[in-house]
């Protein structure tokens, strides 16, 4: 089985929109409500993911264009089954904190280890930036996410916060790591 971690690009946008569904739609099951679950759209995410790589292209193109998200996809056999997103600590941009804004692994994939090389090349790219740390939010019931991030060495750092996600209120809890 041939695994790559490569930088997105925007004609993976439509896969990364899949993914991104199909890992939510299993991952948060039970945890968000079936309603806003069942409402997610590939089409939808991925013109996200399109505009977003489509952007993220045109700034590369000007120089000293600052510390922009890098969109990471994880390919299982030249498939895309897995998508990240690094950027600045969106709390705190001007810092030297980055931040995991997020992971998501198609529920096929999961055990393959490609979320492990996945989370290890975005790490790279976050001490590529220049972070001395780095911080995650997850929702704090979501167990398999949690003993995987404490699997690599994140910690909870004690920090939390509610959000509205659907019609659901969640508590998502804060893990950091050392750079």
């Amino acid at each position: 089985m041939g695994t790559i971690v490569r930088d997105a690009r925007p004609n993976d946008a439509p896969r990364m929109g899949e993914v991104h569904v199909a890992a939510w739609q299993s991952a948060y099951r039970g945890l968000l409500s079936d309603e806003f679950l069942d409402s997610l759209d590939a089409p939808t995410r991925a013109e996200h993911w399109r505009g977003a790589l489509t952007a993220a292209t045109q700034r590369a193109e000007v120089p000293d264009g600052g510390s922009d998200p890098h969109n990471l996809v994880g390919e299982i056999d030249g498939s895309v089954v897995a998508i990240a997103t690094v950027g600045p600590y969106r709390d705190r941009p001007a810092g030297d904190m980055g931040e995991l804004w997020m992971i998501n692994v198609e529920p096929s994939s999961w055990g393959t280890g490609i979320a492990t090389e996945l989370l290890g090349v975005a790490v790279e790219r976050l001490v590529g930036m220049n972070c001395a740390g780095a911080v995650l939010w997850v929702i704090d019931r979501n167990l398999r996410a949690r003993r995987f991030y404490e699997k690599h060495g994140w910690r909870v750092d004690g920090e939390s916060k509610a959000e509205l996600v659907g019609d659901r209120e969640i508590i998502e809890v804060r893990y950091a790591i050392a750079l």
